[in-house]
């Protein structure tokens, strides 16, 4: 097949037999590949629509020149694509995942792991080593109950408190 037949209806018999008429859209030199462009199948379609066709160059059994093609029609321009915009999405997505990525607990139970995800979804929770800091005020140490709980120095009883209350709760659930 040579580019010298795009434009130019062709009838194709394929390995299996097959018939296929249609435009000679293109040839892909690198994966040895026809693209047909076909007259459209479906009901009710649109008179300027077509239906393309990929085909391996090794399944084509015979092929035959019918004539010009005619009606060939273009390929859409590419969009732009605003590359500022996807940087700046990039950027974000990177954050998120490295953010992700700490929120995972090194060497921790799975109980563990699912009370900081629990915490995690109210109160700003970071992992140091093997325990659970949380609003850099309170300690959750091994095997992480309400006992295992200290503040940080300079932090109020209150607040030890309110995280007591929420690790008693969320413990409940993860334990059903």
């Amino acid at each position: 097949m040579t580019d010298a037949a795009i434009g130019q209806r062709l009838r194709i018999e394929t390995a299996t037999g097959e018939t296929i008429e249609g435009i000679l859209y293109a040839f892909d030199h690198v994966t040895h590949s026809l693209v047909l462009q076909m007259t459209n199948t479906t009901r009710n379609s649109h008179p300027h629509v077509y239906d393309i066709r990929i085909i391996r160059e090794t399944f084509v059994r015979s092929w035959s020149l019918l004539g010009p093609g005619g009606d060939l029609k273009a390929a859409p321009a590419p969009s732009h694509v605003n590359l500022q915009e996807q940087r700046k999405k990039e950027a974000k997505e990177i954050r998120e995942a490295k953010r992700k990525i700490t929120m995972i607990g090194s060497g921790v139970s799975e109980y563990a792991q699912n009370l900081f995800y629990a915490l995690s979804k109210t109160m700003n929770c970071q992992w140091k080593n093997k325990d659970i800091v949380v609003m850099d005020a309170v300690l959750i140490r091994e095997p992480y109950s309400t006992e295992n709980c200290t503040t940080l120095p300079g932090v109020s009883d209150e607040t030890l408190h309110r995280v007591r209350k929420v690790v008693e709760g969320e413990s409940r659930k993860i334990v059903q």
